[in-house]
């Protein structure tokens, strides 16, 4: 009995043994899978495209996440579009595969532009790859005509009955290195996802247009935006206004206000929408029946940067000089302004170079907010040497400047010549006065004698 039951223990650590090794290589290859799941992707961007009959754009062919186990070697896409609309112009490699200083080869087969197909292809010299994410080409079109077209990579293998040919699909390929094992191949198809974009010219898109006041608020102060200018083409009309202040927060409304907490510089951004409902072709491609947002987005906004005055900023708005050049020994004057763009009143120092020598420090004591003040350096050139001089003028001893970036101003250049330099060009100014006045009395003498 016990020998039986020591049996029937030993079987069962067996079996559990067993299926932990089968879990653990069932799950090592779910992780594989999982590590190789993030799909490649190739997309057009911008993914939506307007411009009018007679204009020309481009259009990027992006690529994004190509893993290293699956590293691209050799790509090769086939557009498709609307000829009636669109004339296909030219290709143009990106800087994808030739990262590194990679050379690549390729070319294109046109045959079909009239048909509304346009294939080209690349490939890297030599058993390399590239991974990562970057731009395989870029393609320009001309406008023919008001409508729309798919900008479609084809992904399948398509009849032309025009050309009665198959038309290639695109497709992105790896390169195996060797030794190649037993039933493989050298080349072989990388799995990726399409996403195609689209030509559209049927409507105008909305014009986003604002204002706000006050033009330069204080933190904690309300600003009052308002889009009341904006306007879209009748019979459509405006029926969301969506602003981005640039601070994390956003609203929407043709008229808001916004309290900026902190000072700085913000980007607002207003994307108005109407009521256009989206073509069949759009519904297709984003899955609405109104316009999609990214066409907004893209046509329908306007941006404009708000400057919230922070609490201690000092600038060097000009810097201005008496003479551009001098002879050694002279004094040029230079006129150096700031401006208190702050919200408190300041004492600091201005100090003024040629290049990185210190011609002077002076200080400002109590210039107020919005005030600015004109500081006069005097420059005695004795010990300088011939050259050329870049002027520029600082603001320092700021206490808690917020903006250092606009605390320098750099002006043009003064040239200093010794007065040896300056002597042939009074011996030439006096040559020509001598030369002059020689010719004016031979004139005089010839006239009175004839």
């Amino acid at each position: 009995m016990l020998h039986s039951e020591l049996m029937f223990m030993k079987r069962k650590r067996n079996l559990l043994a067993i299926l932990l090794v089968m879990t653990l290589i069932v799950g090592a290859s779910l992780n594989v899978n999982i590590a190789h799941s993030a799909a490649t992707t190739i997309y057009m961007d911008p993914r939506m495209v307007y411009a009018l009959p007679g204009e020309s754009f481009t259009v990027a062919l992006e690529i994004a996440d190509v893993s290293p186990a699956k590293s691209l070697h050799e790509w090769q896409v086939n557009m498709s579009f609307n000829p009636n609309v669109l004339e296909f112009i030219n290709v143009t490699e990106g800087d994808f595969l030739k990262q590194g200083g990679k050379e690549t080869t390729g070319f294109s087969v046109l045959d079909h532009i009239t048909d509304g197909w346009a294939l080209f292809t690349w490939a890297i010299l030599g058993p390399f790859s590239e991974s990562g994410s970057g731009t395989l080409a870029t393609v320009e079109f001309q406008v023919l005509a008001q409508g729309e077209s798919p900008l479609d990579f084809v992904t399948e293998p398509v009849w032309s009955p025009e050309s009665q040919t198959w038309i290639n699909m695109t497709h992105l390929t790896k390169m195996n290195p060797p030794p190649i094992p037993v039933g493989g191949e050298e080349m072989e198809d990388i799995p990726f996802t399409a996403i195609d974009g689209m030509f559209y010219n049927l409507e105008a898109p909305p014009k986003a247009i604002f204002n706000f006041s006050p033009e330069n608020p204080m933190p904690d102060v309300v600003v009052t935006f308002n889009a009341s200018s904006s306007y879209t083409t009748p019979p459509r009309e405006l029926v969301e206004y969506y602003w981005d202040f640039g601070d994390h927060t956003n609203d929407t409304g043709m008229t808001v206000e916004h309290t900026f907490t902190t000072g700085g510089t913000f980007i607002v951004t207003l994307t108005v929408m109407d009521d256009a409902n989206a073509t069949t072709l759009a519904q297709e491609i984003f899955n609405t029946t109104k316009m999609p947002r990214i066409w907004y987005e893209l046509y329908s906004s306007n941006t404009t940067t708000v400057g919230v005055k922070l609490g201690h900023d000092i600038a060097v708005t000009a810097v201005e000089t008496s003479k551009t050049e001098v002879t050694v020994g002279e004094t040029v004057s230079i006129e150096v302004t700031v401006l208190n763009k702050g919200i408190e009143t300041e004492d600091f120092n201005v100090k003024a170079y040629y290049d990185n020598n210190l011609i002077e420090t002076k200080p400002v004591t109590g210039l107020s907010p919005d005030a600015e003040e004109t500081v006069t350096f005097n420059w005695d050139t004795t010990d300088v040497a011939d050259g050329d001089y870049r002027i520029s003028a600082e603001a320092t001893d700021v206490e808690d400047e917020g903006n250092p970036q606009d605390n320098t101003f750099i002006d043009g250049t003064i040239t200093v010549r010794s007065s040896s330099e300056q002597l042939p060009t009074t011996l030439i100014i006096g040559a020509v006065v001598v030369v002059a006045a020689m010719a004016i009395l031979l004139f005089v003498f010839m006239r009175r004698r004839g």
